[in-house]
């Protein structure tokens, strides 16, 4: 069970372990918490503190499936897929740290601790929180929608004759834009392509009319277009294609911590005062340190 700093308490990580075993030594949360009742204690689990699921453990893909991410992503054509990085596991970490600091804030203000619970679980619930809205609605479910979204259109990857490019006018203005690009100043005039709504119900017909016009020249012809009337849009880069952006370099983001291996290692994505948070402390080589210790 790992530990946080001194001044926030200790933090209990039971994702994938047997019930309950923190209150099995004594040092689940509700136990120290009433002990000292300064303390601030996070507790992040994998479906909660509480309810039938609550010692239930889980990993990552098994979250996403059950709490029904898996069914919103993916191509339509193809099976229901999950989302290619730990966005859980990340985003439960992140929230578990702004519980401890609210807890803090809260602790300066009254002098009393708290219990911090956060899960895995519920971090997805909030993830699918906008298909959960929309369902709870209309009782119907969109279909996947790949690259597109299920409330807006145009808002997706379109191919060019060198790739894909991203392109997100996400409201009647820029569409009014983007429709200008395309050689089509007349549609946001037509009823049927006026207001999103309306144009979500022609979905079939107008998504296959910018798709044909978007892949008759390439990527950079169209960024430039669309840089000039502004309307959000970005290429679909591979891995090594990121690594080359002039803008990964300027942030100065990914190091190479050890010398003489390639590696490269994320720093904080987090500036204050411009300066990036974190130190250059790096995890030790093994034996690295064994003079010392």
């Amino acid at each position: 069970m790992p530990w946080s700093s001194a001044s926030a308490g200790p933090t209990s990580s039971c994702t994938t372990c047997g019930p309950n075993v923190p209150a099995k030594f004594g040092i689940d949360g509700a136990t120290l918490t009433r002990r000292f009742p300064k303390l601030i204690y996070a507790d992040l689990g994998a479906f909660g503190h509480t309810g039938p699921w609550k010692e239930r453990p889980g990993y990552e893909p098994i979250i996403q499936a059950v709490a029904g991410l898996f069914s919103v992503n993916g191509d339509p054509s193809g099976p229901e897929s999950r989302i290619g990085v730990s966005i859980i596991d990340l985003s439960t970490g992140m929230w578990t740290a702004i519980g401890v600091l609210a807890a803090l804030a809260k602790r300066t203000a009254t002098g009393h601790g708290s219990l911090v619970n956060t899960s895995l679980f519920e971090s997805v619930l909030m993830w699918a929180s906008n298909h959960i809205a929309g369902y709870s609605v209309t009782g119907k479910m969109p279909a996947r929608q790949g690259s597109g979204h299920p409330s807006l259109t145009p808002y997706q990857a379109f191919h060019c004759t060198d790739g894909l490019l991203m392109v997100c006018p996400g409201n009647d203005r820029l569409w009014r834009k983007f429709a200008e690009v395309l050689g089509h100043p007349e549609w946001p005039d037509e009823p049927r392509y006026k207001r999103n709504v309306d144009r979500m119900k022609e979905r079939d017909v107008l998504l296959p009319a910018i798709a044909e016009i978007m892949k008759r020249q390439n990527r950079a012809y169209w960024s430039a277009k669309l840089d000039a009337v502004g309307v959000p849009h970005g290429p679909l880069n591979s891995v090594p294609q990121v690594l080359e952006l002039a803008q990964v370099a300027a942030l100065a983001m990914l190091t190479k911590p050890y010398e003489g291996s390639p590696a490269l290692f994320h720093g904080l994505p987090l500036s204050i005062d411009g300066e990036r948070a974190g130190g250059p402390e790096k995890a030790p080589k093994i034996g690295e340190h064994n003079g010392k210790v």
